[in-house]
């Protein structure tokens, strides 16, 4: 009997340690997991204590916040919009409490450093894929490169560098959480696992990954003092791979794509359409044609402003850009902006689809974050888990980040993913004050 127990155990943490990794074969895998996890999860709990944590009613509040107000505005636009996923929203802060629970039992049964050689594989498969797919024009299983960015094993799918991205700092938690176990091989480890993440990661050509990776790396190098040789080491052995392979002609074009074309993005092109011929012009150039991002992007905030105004309090309910587009047939109009199915910015989503009630909720939970952060980086303590706090607050903020482009706050994956993340915050923050 207690073998049989064992083993499900062991099946559970398992699915627990990959589920992020497991997106590579597609979400629907991903949401099997999510769901064999909750389950398993809910099925241990005897009296649901964990109710009581004021950080864990904060998240049940918002998420059943997001279902109320998907249910009173659901047939805005058209009854069919209506969604039963969003009224079972409180799954994913479920989601978040689930991973406190497994990491615990992890942590008590502190055997389980084989998962981190999984990743260190698997980032190593990524790598000579990617670097495959670069020489050859097409990788292992024949996905050819697209416009020059490496795709590996997501094919068609431009998302590697996102997907690396939300890896990454759960990785370096995992070998930060094993450093005792890993004793000397853990300079190495780091050193591979950013510096492989990294590299990759520009090679992917994903604009909004590369600066998020910029913003992740330089915290781990403000806020972990005792680590700042190793880190400028990776940071130039970073430095020089990528000067090294944009000397290759299939990667040349990701120079521009990824410091030069954003630039002429924000600026709508005056400098390569048109010959300026004075300072003054210049500057009347830039205040007339200054873009967020891009014409799109800031023509989808231009709309999403324009929906928060009509309804500043509740906002247009959860998917309400969508919807809203859908009901106008994704018309363009210049003077409300453009349409998609959401407006590519978690800030700018909240307000449009939340309100400012959303907006409450997501300003308190990011400055809880950023507050604590600054206490814990001042303290001069030296608790086992204030390397874990650290970076998981990095990684809570920098898949927050609110003035960056982003994909939908109510997607599923990134949902899960999301959750998962502060997940691993809550874990770090409640030991680190326990000890």
């Amino acid at each position: 009997m207690i073998s049989i127990l064992e083993k499900k155990n062991k099946i559970i943490i398992f699915l627990f340690f990959t589920l992020p990794l497991i997106y590579i074969l597609g979400v629907a895998l991903v949401e099997i997991f999510f769901f064999i996890l909750l389950i398993n999860f809910i099925l241990q709990q005897k009296n649901f204590n964990f109710f009581s944590d004021k950080k864990y009613f904060f998240l049940i509040i918002f998420s059943i916040y997001i279902s109320i107000n998907h249910l009173i505005q659901f047939d805005k636009y058209d009854v069919n919009y209506f969604e039963y996923s969003l009224l079972f929203h409180i799954r994913y802060p479920l989601m978040s409490i689930l991973v406190v629970y497994y990491l615990k039992l992890i942590e008590r049964k502190n055997h389980h450093i084989n998962y981190i050689i999984l990743f260190l594989i698997f980032l190593g498969l990524i790598f000579i894929d990617s670097f495959y797919q670069i020489i050859n024009g097409k990788n292992l299983l024949g996905y050819k490169l697209l416009h020059s960015r490496v795709s590996s094993f997501f094919g068609d799918e431009l998302v590697l560098g996102s997907f690396l991205i939300t890896l990454l700092p759960i990785k370096i938690w995992f070998v930060f959480f094993f450093k005792e176990k890993l004793e000397k091989y853990f300079s190495i480890i780091i050193f591979y696992l950013i510096s492989c993440s990294s590299i990759i990661i520009f090679l992917s050509g994903g604009r909004t990954s590369f600066a998020l990776l910029l913003i992740f790396l330089l915290m781990l190098f403000i806020f972990l003092n005792k680590y700042k040789k190793l880190l400028s080491i990776t940071y130039a052995f970073i430095f020089l791979s990528i000067v090294g392979f944009s000397q290759i002609d299939e990667t040349k074009s990701l120079v521009y794509r990824v410091f030069v074309k954003p630039f002429h993005q924000v600026t709508n092109n005056i400098y390569t359409n048109t010959k300026i011929k004075s300072l003054k012009e210049e500057k009347r150039q830039l205040k007339d044609n200054l873009r967020v991002f891009s014409e799109d992007h800031h023509n989808h905030y231009k709309l999403a402003l324009h929906l928060f105004k009509n309804e500043p309090v509740f906002g247009q309910g959860p998917k309400g850009f969508r919807f809203y587009c859908r009901s106008v047939n994704y018309e363009y109009k210049e003077e409300l902006g453009i349409c998609s199915t959401h407006p590519h910015n978690y800030l700018m989503q909240i307000i449009s689809e939340l309100g400012v009630v959303g907006l409450l909720f997501y300003l308190l939970a990011l400055s809880y974050v950023v507050i604590n952060l600054v206490k814990c980086i001042k303290s001069k303590d030296n608790k086992k888990n204030k390397e874990l706090l650290v970076i998981s607050s990095c990684m809570i903020l920098i898949s927050f980040f609110p003035f960056f482009p982003s994909g939908n706050y109510f997607n599923n994956w990134i949902s899960i993913i999301n959750y998962y993340f502060i997940g691993f915050y809550l874990y770090s923050n409640i030991n680190y004050y326990k000890e």
